[in-house]
């Protein structure tokens, strides 16, 4: 698929999409975080769980998406998941760059060394979700009930934000359930017959749930942020999901001290008030602070 990228513009396109009207909206426009928005999420309280914390990001950054001028919270919950993570992505690349350098600890047991990894975000793949519609049905092996009837088709959804901060809390605590609790919310009928409740989605035999969650990961949207490393020290060879959503947030709470020391050191400079430099983007005070740095080496004055 070609992607439309335009990051002069903030302009790219979702492997996925969001549904109105029958219609599937697709071309997104997002803003590169301000002085605020890091400020908001920086600072941020420990118990907002990592998928409100993505909700406050996107929500503050997306301008639009299609014909969706209004960029709710809602709006944001209701992206599939896929697109939330291209998303954070997309902004990860607007406000620090495609490189990423992290720090992993191996994982064998006689060996739990740490070690650096880089890799380059232009790299990563992006799946390209088979996205027809809100809904989408697949065939189960069939099963009856204690009346006797049969089903063997499942009318399902994709996964998407609100899922994630509302199981959030119980994937922290039992991610059996958790996984349970999410299959069933994403199950609309079967065979029809509207859910009237959870139950008769976790009488499904694991060979039913296996096909649906095949068919589930057939169509939808995904970063594959797999990334695949050899331990230096002991030779191991292991695989590992690179969480960018976890990993940008916490260099936008690490940068949060920085942040200050440039609203003080431009108003100092400029006289300008916290609000206009916070208003201000990363690169845009990043650019003003190294002009008064060359008028520093020169022996320049600077601007009042």
């Amino acid at each position: 698929m070609n992607y439309r990228e335009d990051y002069s513009r903030g302009i790219f396109t979702l492997p996925g999409g969001i549904f109105q009207n029958e219609e599937c909206l697709r071309e997104v426009k997002v803003s590169p975080l301000t002085g605020r928005v890091e400020e908001k999420l920086g600072s941020a309280p420990d118990s907002l769980c990592l998928a409100s914390l993505v909700t406050i990001l996107l929500a503050n950054c997306v301008e639009r998406i299609g014909k969706i001028n209004d960029i709710t919270y809602d709006v944001i919950r209701s992206l599939l998941t896929g697109d939330r993570d291209y998303l954070v992505l997309k902004l990860r690349q607007m406000t620090f760059g495609n490189r990423i350098e992290a720090i992993l600890i191996c994982p064998n047991p006689d060996c739990s060394e740490k070690f650096d990894i880089d890799f380059n975000l232009e790299n990563v793949p992006i799946k390209k979700g088979i996205i027809s519609s809100q809904v989408f049905t697949t065939k189960i092996p069939s099963f009856k009930n204690k009346k006797g009837n049969k089903y063997s088709n499942v009318e399902f959804r994709l996964p998407n934000g609100e899922d994630q901060e509302l199981l959030s809390p119980i994937f922290a605590d039992d991610n059996s359930s958790a996984e349970d609790t999410l299959f069933a919310r994403c199950i609309n009928r079967i065979d029809g017959v509207k859910k009237k409740d959870e139950s008769i989605a976790r009488k499904l035999s694991p060979i039913a749930r296996e096909e649906i969650a095949k068919k589930m990961e057939e169509i939808a949207p995904q970063v594959d942020l797999k990334i695949d490393v050899k331990c230096p020290e002991c030779g191991n060879e292991f695989s590992f999901d690179f969480g960018i959503a976890q990993f940008f947030l916490d260099e936008i709470k690490l940068n949060v001290n920085q942040l200050y020391r440039e609203v003080h050191f431009l108003a100092f400079y400029y006289k300008w008030s916290e609000s206009e430099i916070l208003s201000m983007t990363r690169r845009k005070r990043r650019k003003y602070i190294e002009l008064l740095s060359e008028q520093t080496r020169s022996g320049e004055q600077a601007y009042a």
